[in-house]
């Protein structure tokens, strides 16, 4: 698998209400939108996700995944994958 991090879209404001699993423990926000990201030479993330959003809008989320995982993301995001980040990578 490639290197990479795994980036949060959060919701603003701080949510109320649960939405299915998406709820973020460090801050209470949402997670609306779980995007992948190549690491950085820095060991952070690129400017870019793999679908091109800016990484500088996003969270980072501290799950990494093992080398053979069989997919990017952690099973808690599972219903909330930008399908342009797993399309690109399905694509590598």
């Amino acid at each position: 698998m490639t290197a990479l991090v795994v980036m949060l879209e959060i919701e603003q404001p701080r949510t109320v209400h649960d939405l299915g699993g998406g709820e973020h423990a460090s801050e209470g926000r949402a997670a609306l939108v779980v995007h992948a990201a190549p690491i950085a030479a820095d060991g952070g993330p690129a400017a870019a996700t793999f679908c091109g959003s800016d990484t500088a809008t996003l969270q980072l989320d501290p799950w990494q995944p093992a080398a053979d995982a069989a997919v990017w993301y952690p099973s808690r995001w599972s219903q909330r994958v930008c399908e342009r980040c797993a399309a690109a990578l399905r694509d590598r």
